[in-house]
């Protein structure tokens, strides 16, 4: 089975062991790109987002792999060491994706200024923090489903990542919505990928929330 750069992967859900084993005996060829010197940081970007790509992919499978013989089999939901939640748990609760993209897109119709009643109060600041943090959450999901369909582009990380920033942005503006154990001005999310990694928190923590499921979801 072939992996090079441009070539789709296929479905996670529907590969086999072989064509699984086949895949991680190819994943070896990627090392020699990553140990090239020099390279553009352009090509160097897209050879890192490959590797996320890969990595996303053998996860899904194995782990579909493995439900197949032990049905009770479930991925690692764990938090991270340091109290982060994992994608796994982070989403685990969440409305189905198709579900939560038509949610969103009422909500916004609602909060739209050109169709809220008169009579209605300004759309809050708590209002607009959680259309930015659904909106973000679901940014999130759909690149992860695109690097596990081996789908992902380069429009997919930045619809992702703009999102996350935007909602980092917003409670670093109006930090007094925000729920989970670090907040927006903590360095770790100024990493790579930091700003996914804060949606997933606050995302989790605001799904939790007793209220949420009844007046939400």
């Amino acid at each position: 089975m072939d992996i090079t750069d441009g070539q789709d992967l296929p479905n996670p859900r529907h590969i086999s062991a072989a064509d699984l084993g086949r895949v991680l005996l190819n994943v070896g060829e990627i090392g020699p790109e990553l140990t090239a010197h020099p390279v553009t940081p352009e090509l160097r970007l897209a050879q890192l987002r490959r590797v996320r790509g890969l990595a996303a992919f053998v996860g899904e499978a194995a782990g579909h792999l493995s439900r197949t013989i032990a049905p009770d089999d479930q991925a690692d939901n764990s938090m991270t060491d340091d109290g982060i939640p994992s994608y796994d748990q982070a989403y685990a609760q969440a409305p189905e994706l198709d579900v939560e993209i038509g949610t969103l897109a009422r909500m916004r119709a609602d909060l739209d200024p050109t169709h809220r009643p008169a009579h209605y109060p300004p759309v809050s600041t708590y209002e607009r923090r959680e259309i930015l943090l659904r909106h973000a959450a679901a940014d999130d999901r759909v690149l992860h489903q695109q690097l596990t369909s081996g789908t992902a582009d380069e429009a997919s990380f930045l619809r992702a990542e703009s999102s996350a920033d935007l909602l980092l942005q917003h409670d670093l503006d109006h930090a007094d919505g925000t729920a989970g154990p670090y907040g927006p001005d903590c360095a770790r999310w100024r990493r790579p990928e930091g700003a996914l990694e804060y949606v997933r928190q606050e995302y989790l923590a605001w799904l939790t929330r007793p209220d949420v499921p009844d007046l939400y979801v």
